[in-house]
């Protein structure tokens, strides 16, 4: 896509809720799955020390986050983003998570456009969840900034008490 379509913008998106991070947490063997979430266990072992002190529906959300964020750094550094750079493509790689409970997409705000960017933005990313129980940092709130690309429903318009960051998106299941 990004070689022969010249594709603009390639979007790394996972969503709350997720069953692989779930099972990644608990450290349940599934099978054959097994092979694709041992990067979600990497992940979770490499940031520990930002996930162990929060209560598990918390330590759930935040891994989600943390592996879109590894996910962009990894296609960042991927040889195909590496040459597009180095020939002058203007391509960027995103990080978002969807709600599934409240059809939400939440922009992580971990955009990385050029090979300069991917160490700051990374790191910048990564101090967003303190290692330790920080009563002044509320992880839970939401990163709000003005987006970086189109919304993904060009009609959708955020409703008043919708963070900028966060695009209604239809959703399958319908908020409580």
């Amino acid at each position: 896509a990004v070689e022969v379509l010249r594709t603009r913008h390639l979007i790394v998106c996972g969503h709350y809720g997720c069953g692989g991070v779930r099972a990644a947490l608990a450290g349940q063997q599934l099978g054959l799955i097994d092979n694709w979430l041992r990067h979600i266990q990497d992940v979770r072992l490499r940031h520990r020390k930002r996930l162990d002190h929060l209560p598990v529906p918390q330590q759930e959300d935040i891994l989600c986050e943390m592996n879109v964020i590894e996910q962009v750094g990894n296609v960042a550094l991927s040889t195909v983003m590496q040459d597009a750079w180095a020939r002058g493509q203007e391509v960027a790689v995103h990080g978002w998570v969807y709600g599934l409970r409240d059809g939400l997409l939440k922009d992580l705000q971990v955009t990385m456009d050029r090979p300069e960017t991917v160490v700051d933005v990374f790191g910048t990313a990564l101090k967003r969840y303190p290692r330790v129980a920080d009563p002044t940092i509320d992880v839970s709130a939401p990163i709000v900034s003005v987006p970086q690309v189109p919304p993904v429903v060009p009609s959708a318009t955020p409703a008043p008490n919708v963070p900028a960051a966060s695009v209604p998106f239809p959703s399958a299941q319908q908020p409580p």
